[in-house]
C-alpha cells in the first residue's frame, strides 16, 4: 500500500472539505438573513465553524497545511450560490428564491459529503482512527443538515405554491 499517496489523497479532499466549510459558514449566514429564516440556519453555521476547528486541530496533527486547491466543482457551487444571492432582491416570489437559495446551499453540503466520504476512506486505509471518527462525526452532522435544508426547501415550495393558488384565484375571480 502507498502511504504516500493515501496520505495526499486524504489532504487534498481534507482541504476541499475545510474550503466548502468555509464557504457553508458564510453562505449559511448570509442566507438566513437574506431569506429571513432567524435563526433557522444559524446551528448549522455554528456546527460547520466548530468542524473547521476541528480540522485545524488534525492538519496540524498531520504536520500540514490546508492545501489551497479548494477544486473547480466546490468554486462553481459557491459562485452560483452568490449570484443566486446577489439575484434574490429581483425575484418574485420571494418563497420562489428562498427556495433555490436553500437547494443552492444543499448542493454545497452534497459537495462536501462526497469529500468527506473519501477523506474518510483514506483516513481509515492509513489507520487514521481519530481523524477518520472526527470524519464520521462530520459526515453524521452534514447528513443532518441536508436534511434539514431539504425540509426548509420544502416549506418554502410549498409557501411559493400557496402564494400563487391565491394569486390565481384572485385573477380568476376578477375575470
Amino acid at each position: 500500500m502507498n502511504l504516500k499517496l493515501l496520505r495526499g489523497v486524504l489532504l487534498e479532499e481534507l482541504g476541499r472539505v475545510h474550503h466548502v466549510t468555509r464557504g457553508l459558514c458564510r453562505m449559511l449566514v448570509e442566507t438566513e438573513r437574506v431569506v429571513g429564516l432567524h435563526g433557522a440556519l444559524e446551528r448549522m453555521a455554528e456546527r460547520e465553524d466548530a468542524q473547521l476547528h476541528e480540522m485545524h486541530r488534525m492538519f496540524a496533527r498531520l504536520e500540514a497545511v490546508v492545501p489551497e486547491n479548494p477544486g473547480a466543482a466546490a468554486l462553481g457551487l459557491m459562485t452560483e450560490m452568490r449570484e443566486e444571492l446577489r439575484r434574490h432582491s429581483g425575484m418574485y416570489p420571494p418563497a420562489a428564491m428562498d427556495f433555490r437559495l436553500l437547494a443552492e446551499l444543499n448542493k454545497l453540503v452534497h459537495h462536501k459529503l462526497a469529500a468527506l466520504r473519501a477523506a474518510s476512506i483514506a483516513a481509515r486505509l492509513l489507520e487514521a482512527n481519530e481523524i477518520d471518527r472526527m470524519l464520521d462525526h462530520c459526515l453524521q452532522e452534514e447528513v443532518e443538515h441536508s436534511r434539514a435544508l431539504t425540509e426548509l426547501s420544502a416549506e418554502m415550495l410549498r409557501m411559493c405554491g400557496a402564494d400563487c393558488e391565491a394569486e390565481i384565484g384572485e385573477v380568476l375571480v376578477h375575470r
